[in-house]
């Protein structure tokens, strides 16, 4: 699998675990902060994106 596959597989594999938490915010009446993820989870899909038209510029990754 090449660094490119990977970085993108890693973006969208971490938005969807924030959907989860999206939803889970949502159904308990945080709106708010589902909101919040929201965002994050957007962002993290958009930066998938941004790696597969640009693969020479990748956005880093927090180190877990």
């Amino acid at each position: 699998m090449t660094d490119k596959i990977r970085q993108i597989k890693y973006w969208q594999a971490t938005a969807d675990d924030d959907l989860e938490a999206i939803d889970l915010l949502f159904q308990g009446g945080k709106y708010v902060q589902s909101l919040f993820f929201a965002h994050l989870a957007l962002e993290k899909i958009l930066k998938a994106h941004w790696i597969k038209n640009n693969p020479q510029n990748v956005p880093p990754q927090t180190p877990t």
